[in-house]
């Protein structure tokens, strides 16, 4: 257990006085830009910078959030065990660092674009007025239900992440802007005009362009990681040799 770290966040003072490094990390830098407050797709350079003087084949992301961070180690060529408590980043994770292969095709577009005889009707009542336009909200519902039809994880969790970019693009000044009226924020934005629907096709191609292998086998989990770190890392390195991971 002593080749795996657990990353931590850098504290001011430290930050302060690191100079970026200038470190070719083409492929992380490229990584899908998700509007998140807590994201870290800015500190790369730094990370990559801290992470370059550590010896190590394994590293455990327990706050893996938008993802960035453990897609830097990826682009390292190391092994990522990528953890979030909440559902959306855990999703984002499985698409983009344990997915290393698989990504949407043509006709995997059409199954989520596709029609239903009878399409659910949640989102867009919970939200009329709320969040986007009616079109939105029920392209929304549409294509939710139509992400359980793809046949594997990985593709699911691709149609998810795209999705998740999507609306965050859609919407205006953050996750708590009222936005069921967008005129009121029309500066002229190209994504304020694209539907949820044109953002979601876009992003599809995105994160098919962010799917690589790195030669090895990642894990994306969704877990609560407020128990001690330590006994956090015995329980996923454990599960890592249970599935014969290198």
């Amino acid at each position: 257990m002593s080749n795996v770290i657990a990353l931590k966040q850098p504290n001011e003072s430290s930050l302060l006085s690191t100079t970026a490094p200038d470190i070719s990390f083409t492929r992380a830098q490229s990584y899908p830009e998700l509007r998140y407050m807590g994201s870290k797709k800015r500190l790369l350079p730094w990370i990559g910078q801290v992470l370059n003087t550590i010896d190590f084949e394994s590293a455990l992301d327990p706050f893996s959030g938008t993802g960035s961070v453990g897609y830097l180690i990826k682009s390292m060529e190391r092994r990522v065990v990528a953890s979030d408590f909440l559902n959306f980043p855990s999703l984002i994770a499985r698409a983009t660092i344990e997915n290393n292969s698989r990504q949407l095709d043509g006709s995997h577009v059409k199954t989520l674009l596709s029609a239903r005889k009878s399409n659910p009707s949640f989102i867009e009542r919970t939200f009329q007025g709320i969040f986007y336009t009616a079109d939105d909200l029920k392209f929304l519902d549409r294509v939710s239900a139509n992400i359980s039809r793809l046949d594997h994880p990985h593709f699911q969790a691709l149609a998810y992440a795209a999705l998740f970019r999507s609306c965050l693009k859609r919407q205006p000044r953050g996750v708590f802007t009222v936005s069921g009226d967008l005129s009121r924020y029309d500066d002229g934005r190209r994504d304020l005009r694209l539907s949820i629907e044109e953002h979601f096709i876009e992003q599809i191609e995105v994160f098919n362009q962010a799917v690589f292998h790195n030669g090895r086998r990642n894990k994306a989990l969704c877990c609560d990681s407020r128990s001690s770190s330590i006994q956090l890392r015995r329980k996923l390195w454990t599960q890592l040799r249970c599935e014969g991971l290198p």
